[in-house]
């Protein structure tokens, strides 16, 4: 009796519009949800459905006018709540619902909402069949369709085998949002005076060996631009050949799938060797020794093989030695005294003489030092987080000779032992230097003079405080290996879902030495035998599951519909009762009498009524 009496039922909608809000535009997903709450409350004027597809040219003016998952899928989502507004029929309302999630899967390719789309079949069924109950009757509506529900499963199968992927297939890699830890383009140490923390997975990553905490630095953008010394941004140096030897021992081979958006980024362990893409194009920067993508804002996964202790050599010319010298004239009594105690002659002892600056100083590791508007701010202060100390140390080292530039990206990484892969997560996020020295550019992480635990246990332990120690509790380390396997099954079926591109479809073609127009017009040779053969089949069952009687009183009931004794379509036995519940106040009571007498005489009775019971069911008069 709860999808009959009230309308939470359109609630169930809500969770794919707050499960895409890295992809969906805010205020698309603010006013669906506030039209869906609104709607399963009251009734909304049929107008509003029709003034809603105005939304539509605000979802495609945002693109172009260009038909991407981005703007198909919201655009579908309009059309499905319009379709709710203008809606009499609460079964009409499950076959949405069941669409909408279909829908948004696009956006939501893991185990988890897998989960949903299974709990929504059952509400589907629940209303179609029910409309009441328990649990235990929604699995005998499952198991009553079986068929149908194999021939369903079967043909999305083929959907998801045979469907041709085309360029902007998958939608855009979601982003971390200003103001929270995650991955930086450029350093805005100026503007940003504290940064709240942020679990989002950054990406995945299976690897040949186990890799010590410390010497996991992912390796993103170098930044070598700055007007002020505090805040930095990238600038394409002159070009430069990078002396990666051919062979090398101890290297790391490993696959990484991204899940957020690095701005054509590609994050790789520290020192690259070599990379390459297996579902978008990617290409090198010599001069950097870092690699960017083609498929700007898409969801990419690369193999590539590094080195975590390699220092890269490069031999600067006068120019490019210039590049990255060049640094403002900063007026500041404190920085020219910051610089003054840790001069040295050799790069290595003007390092240490920074970490002993700033220990004895006592400098402290924060995600809220507060406004710090300039570098001179952040020495007084003595207060920062990565990109401030990163900041610091390039800016006295150019001051002082010595070529230097900020990399940013991640450090750390959490390894689930069970599905062999590490997950890199937003709160990994960090920054650090390269300098110039001898031939070579060396890395060196000032965070690791005043907080190595952070170094050592990584961004995600450090800052949200988990213990690495192992749990001696056999409950709690229960709970631990179930919640490991879970998300492993949940990287699995991503990595499966995500990772099914053209190419995996060309490799299934070239197993039958077909080409891919011709695997693709036989998978919807296959897929349109499945729709006929399934239509064939609810045909035919409709016929097995009513028995003649039942058939007339599917007809019958069809007449009082149209007399409005009864206001839609229910099962059996409700027919009945609506029936019985009518007679008095009916025009026709001595024929629907007669026909109930009938109807229950020949169903279960032994005397067969069926002639008499179908001559009523047709006279004129109805």
């Amino acid at each position: 009796m709860f999808f009959k009496k009230i309308k939470w039922f359109y609630l169930s909608f809500i969770p794919p519009l707050l499960l895409s809000t890295d992809f969906l535009p805010q205020w698309f997903i603010y006013y669906n949800c506030f039209l869906l709450t609104i709607l399963s409350l009251i009734k909304l004027p049929n107008l509003l459905s029709y003034l809603n597809f105005i939304s539509i040219y605000f979802i495609f003016s945002t693109v172009e006018l260009r038909i991407i998952p981005e703007t198909a899928v919201p655009s579908l989502g309009v059309f499905i709540i319009s379709q709710l507004i203008l809606s009499k029929s609460i079964k009409s309302d499950a076959y949405l619902l069941f669409l909408w999630c279909g829908a948004f899967a696009i956006f939501n390719p893991t185990l988890y909402y897998l989960c949903y789309i299974i709990s929504c079949l059952f509400i589907m069924y629940k209303v179609l069949e029910t409309s009441q109950g328990s649990l235990l009757s929604s699995f005998k509506t499952f198991y009553k369709y079986k068929v149908q529900l194999f021939l369903g499963l079967l043909f999305t199968l083929f959907l998801f085998i045979f469907f041709p992927r085309f360029y902007n297939f998958l939608p855009t890699s979601n982003s971390v949002p200003k103001g929270q830890v995650g991955y930086s383009k450029e350093i805005n140490n100026s503007e940003i005076s504290e940064i709240s923390l942020s679990n989002q997975t950054a990406f995945f990553v299976e690897t040949d060996k186990i890799i010590e905490k410390n010497k996991m630095y992912w390796r993103g953008r170098v930044l070598d631009t700055t007007q002020d010394g505090y805040n930095w941004k990238s600038k394409q140096p002159p070009p430069l050949k990078s002396n990666l030897p051919k062979e090398m021992k101890d290297t790391i081979t490993y696959r990484i799938k991204y899940e957020q958006n690095f701005d054509e980024d590609i994050i790789l362990l520290d020192t690259p060797l070599s990379a390459r893409s297996l579902n978008g194009r990617i290409y090198k920067i010599e001069s950097t020794n870092t690699y960017k993508t083609y498929v700007k804002q898409k969801k990419v996964s690369v193999e590539a093989v590094s080195h975590t202790e390699y220092n890269l050599n490069q031999v600067l010319s006068r120019n490019l030695k210039s590049h990255f010298l060049k640094i403002p004239e900063i007026k500041s009594p404190l920085f020219e005294n910051f610089v003054e105690q840790v001069k040295a002659s050799k790069a290595s002892e003007v390092i240490k003489n920074f970490e002993n600056k700033i220990l004895t100083d006592k400098y402290e590791y924060t995600l809220a030092p507060g406004v710090m508007p300039t570098l001179a701010s952040f020495i007084q202060n003595k207060k920062g987080y990565c990109t401030h100390y990163a900041a610091l140390l390039t800016t006295v080292l150019r001051h002082l000779e010595i070529p230097a530039r900020i990399i940013t990206g991640f450090q750390g990484g959490k390894y689930n032992d069970l599905g062999e892969f590490y997950e890199v997560k937003s709160n990994d996020a960090h920054a650090w230097i390269e300098y110039y020295d001898q031939g070579s550019w060396k890395r060196i992480d000032p965070t690791s003079f005043i907080a190595p635990d952070r170094i050592r246990r990584g961004g995600e332990d450090f800052l949200t405080k988990s213990s690495t120690s192992q749990n001696t509790n056999m409950f709690l380390a229960g709970l631990t290996r179930i919640k490991l396997f879970v998300e492993t099954m949940n990287y699995q079926f991503s990595l499966l879902v995500e990772n099914f591109d053209r190419e995996k479809q060309k490799s299934i073609s070239d197993i039958f030495n077909i080409d891919l127009k011709t695997f693709f017009k036989i998978g919807f040779f296959i897929g349109g035998a499945i729709l006929v053969i399934f239509y064939i089949y609810i045909g035919r069952a409709k016929k097995v599951y009513l028995s003649k009687e039942d058939q007339l009183l599917v007809h019958f009931e069809k007449k009082l519909l149209k007399l409005k004794l009864i206001k839609s379509q229910l099962s059996i036995q409700k027919t009945i009762q609506a029936m019985k519940e009518q007679v008095l106040r009916s025009n026709y009571q001595e024929e629907i009498i007669n026909f109930i007498s009938l109807y229950e005489v020949s169903k279960y009775g032994n005397e067969k009524k069926y002639n008499e019971l179908k001559s009523i069911s047709e006279k004129k008069f109805f």
